[in-house]
């Protein structure tokens, strides 16, 4: 049986279905979405106010979705590089003021870029909706020129242990519904398989650019 595996991931390979490295016999995907018929809430594109090229996304599907930790790390995409400043939001339907609001990178980079709230010392409180969204800002008096993407995030704790390797956690919080944490187990430096793991998971909610960027 080890060896059929062996021989139809070579097959996979040669195809173009699968990258060098991915193990025979691994799964990918398996997100379940925690709300079902939710409301699309995913806003991205090129720019709010005229059309541009490049694309910015977020790495987030388009319904709310949770985060087991209350300081998860957030992942966008964007399609070129741009010498443009980037722009992180955190919003409290609830508050008058951000949560968060500022500048986390001089330039936006190419490809799938992250941060991890802990090291803006940002932390989410359990069962509220937050709206975050990321701004690549050409001109910052005239912000109708920005790249915008946004997406909802709650954080809800998880009752049970998730363990295993970074494919086996991906899995696992997926399954449970947990996007935020699913995406985070295979985003620290991914090797071949675990960019599978991801773009199958952002083929599962519409990502198909990110999916065919981690596909390469």
């Amino acid at each position: 049986m080890k060896r059929f595996h062996i021989l139809i991931a070579a097959l996979a390979t040669f195809l173009g279905l699968l990258p060098v490295g991915v193990p025979a016999g691994d799964s990918v995907g398996g997100y379940v979405p925690p709300f079902r018929g939710a409301p699309s809430v995913r806003v991205s594109g090129g720019s709010r106010g005229i059309s541009q090229t490049g694309v910015l996304d977020l790495v987030a599907p388009d319904h709310l979705s949770l985060s087991a930790s209350d300081q998860p790390h957030l992942y966008w995409y964007l399609s070129d590089d741009l010498p443009y400043p980037v722009i992180l939001a955190i919003i409290d339907p609830n508050a008058v003021d951000p949560v968060f609001e500022g500048t986390i990178a001089e330039s936006a980079e190419r490809g799938i870029q992250g941060v991890d709230l802990s090291e803006l010392n940002v932390k989410l409180r359990p069962g509220v909706d937050y709206q975050w969204s990321v701004s690549v800002v050409e001109d910052a008096s005239q912000r109708s020129k920005d790249r915008f993407a946004s997406a909802q995030i709650r954080y809800q704790p998880h009752a049970g242990k998730i363990s295993g390797n970074a494919l086996q956690r991906s899995r696992a919080w997926a399954a449970d519904g947990y996007w935020y944490d699913a995406v985070a187990a295979v985003s620290d430096k991914p090797d071949a398989a675990q960019r599978v793991q991801r773009a199958a998971l952002a083929e599962q909610v519409g990502l198909d650019q990110i999916a065919a960027f981690d596909r390469r």
